[in-house]
């Protein structure tokens, strides 16, 4: 028996390495076999890219925090703008115009100025009657300025503010002040809503009168059928074939719907020319008088004063200290103050709820549908009276 350790072989020194690892087995049967193929690599991972870890890529611990904060917050901040604008708008729809300060004054007693600028339409007329409430039930204002900016509008919308203003007078007494002023332009509705005024002021470049009533309305015979091919049917009951007179936009317009429009604006002319006569007797003592100057002709300042539309030629300063005399206030030192419609947190952005009288501010887009667009359609094919400066095309 050998007694002697089993050691390795000797290396190239003369020393002995320890024992080598096992050799795998090799089988006899089958010695030129490749070696197997690795085992595949997980789901969405091409070898030999190593398979992720449990949780990798995944944020964790401060980071995950942060991020479910943000999204918090954001969802937060939506919740705060949203509330923040409806509270807004019911307060200031509750609470009326708002009141600004034009001129500062020492006496109790103050002067209002009530602006009526831009196209006179139905949501003007809100606003004027929520004024109107104020200043009759405020003592302290001793004297109204009605400080036009408008080349007109809407006839019914006209006739509307006309009467609101009206009630000034009514409640406060047929003596109490209330003065025109004109800016830049007081045309058409913009002198229909004012002429009740007494005196009345213009400034050296303004244009007023334009004393008339013009109406549009499309009609789109020519276009469906001549370029798109569509012809379209009309049919009235039996009892009202006048329904389709100076009503179908769907054909060219004859002289008998020509005509029945004509009389539509004449009937509104009148009514102008009365409303002149009515608020101006004391200038245009006949209502040929009226007639004269309601030619639809647009008035420079002077022509205007000469023609018996505005009194006399002066700039807001001047029609202040006007209000001041008439109401027996101490010449400059009465307050004036500015109405105003209330901002909202939908204005920055050109949004705003629907006003008291129902109409809406400015609306959602719509989705276009076969509704919507029967709907403008039919908004394009009535026809509209306006009190307006008509402009070029």
């Amino acid at each position: 028996m050998n007694d002697q350790p089993n050691h390795g072989p000797e290396d190239s020194h003369g020393s002995v390495s320890p024992n080598p690892a096992p050799r795998p087995p090799v089988n006899p049967g089958n010695a030129d076999a490749p070696p197997p193929p690795p085992p595949p690599p997980p789901p969405g991972y091409g070898y030999p890219y190593p398979a992720p870890q449990p949780g990798a890529g995944q944020p964790r611990g401060l980071v995950a925090n942060i991020s479910k904060l943000g999204a918090l917050l954001s969802f937060g901040f939506v919740i705060f703008f949203a509330g923040f604008y409806l509270a807004l708008f019911s307060f200031t729809s509750k609470t009326g115009p708002t009141l600004s300060t034009y001129r500062e004054g020492t006496t109790d007693g103050r002067i209002a100025i009530i602006p009526i600028d831009g196209v006179i339409m139905g949501s003007k007329v809100s606003f004027i009657r929520r004024v109107v409430d104020r200043v009759v039930e405020d003592k302290t204002i001793k004297a109204v300025i009605v400080r036009v900016e408008s080349p007109g509008g809407g006839v019914t919308a006209s006739d509307q503010i006309l009467h609101q203003l009206k009630r000034i007078r009514e409640k406060r007494g047929k003596d109490f002040p209330v003065i025109g002023s004109y800016g830049a332009v007081a045309a058409s509705g913009g002198y229909y809503v004012s002429c009740l005024c007494d005196p009345i002021y213009c400034e050296p470049t303004t244009i007023t009168g334009s004393i008339g009533v013009i109406g549009e309305v499309f009609t789109f015979q020519e276009l469906l059928e001549d370029k798109l091919g569509v012809k379209t049917e009309v049919i009235t009951s039996t009892g009202s074939p006048e329904k389709d007179t100076a009503n179908n936009m769907f054909r060219t317009w004859t002289d008998k719907d020509r005509k029945v429009m004509r009389d539509m604006l004449d009937t509104m002319y009148g009514q102008f020319v009365d409303v002149v006569h009515e608020n101006r007797g004391r200038v245009f003592a006949k209502r040929e008088d009226v007639l004269k100057v309601a030619t639809g002709r647009i008035y420079t300042a002077k022509d205007a004063v000469g023609a018996g539309l505005v009194d006399e030629i002066g700039y807001l300063d001047a029609v202040i200290e006007k209000a001041e005399n008439m109401a027996g206030l101490t010449k400059g030192e009465a307050p004036v103050v500015v109405y105003s419609e209330p901002a909202t947190f939908g204005s920055l952005f050109g949004m705003r709820g629907p006003d008291n009288n129902g109409s809406a501010g400015s609306t959602p887009p719509q989705q276009i549908n076969a509704a919507t667009v029967r709907q403008w359609m039919t908004e394009l094919g009535v026809p509209e009276m306006m009190y307006m400066m008509q402009v070029a095309h």
